[in-house]
């Protein structure tokens, strides 16, 4: 196949691929528009419902009852609020994921006051809080902050000066010298400990006498 041929089969590729994507497109048009409008439809019946519940009498609210509290006998008043009490706790006991707040007790105790529910018992505090933590009505925990690293700085290893090899400038042996000590001699003494030649052999020198 020459180049002519490969160019001209390219382009009958890409053309027919893009004939097809518009096919499809076109087919999935009406059901792309059904799907948007039945989550817009599904979003303003789930708002009308969290309106309801928050501030209204929820139709399910009786179905939240445990059996025993749907037929157990009023006390007084004392004696239901301690029976509530008793309740709120053997509930946040067996419901240790639930976030206590004064925010999320004050909405169940709300909920509870609108739809008639004066007494009651763990069961039914989780049913309520499962219905309201559905519609998204109860606060979340606030999301954890992570500690912030703190990086240490590696131990940096003191940079130990070079010895410099020399003489003793008495004894004329061998001898390491430390920088700091080379910097206290005198002038004669540098370069005694050095080896070096003094002034007046670098003045023969260059005058061309050879030692």
């Amino acid at each position: 196949m020459n180049e002519r041929d490969r160019q001209e089969r390219n382009a009958f590729m890409r053309q027919y691929a893009a004939e097809e994507k518009a096919k499809e497109d076109a087919r999935l048009a009406p059901i792309r528009e059904a799907e948007t409008a039945l989550t817009r439809t599904a979003g303003k019946l789930l708002e009308a419902e969290r309106e309801t519940v928050l501030n209204g009498k929820d139709d399910q609210a009786l179905s939240l009852l445990s059996e025993p509290m749907r037929t157990i006998k009023l006390g007084s008043l004392e004696e239901v609020s301690e029976h509530n009490t008793r309740a709120a706790n053997e509930f946040m006991r067996q419901h240790p994921d639930y976030y206590q707040s004064p925010t999320n007790a004050e909405t169940i105790t709300e909920y509870a006051t609108r739809n008639g529910i004066v007494i009651f018992d763990a069961f039914t505090l989780a049913g309520i809080a499962r219905r309201l933590q559905d519609l998204g009505l109860l606060e979340e925990p606030p999301a954890v902050q992570p500690e912030p690293v703190i990086e240490q700085e590696p131990k940096r290893t003191p940079i130990q000066p070079q010895m410099i090899v020399g003489r003793d400038i008495v004894t004329g042996a061998p001898k390491e010298w430390h920088p700091s000590e080379l910097d206290r001699l005198s002038a004669d003494d540098y370069r005694k400990a050095l080896d070096l030649p003094t002034k007046q052999v670098i003045e023969y020198r260059e005058g061309g006498i050879r030692w």
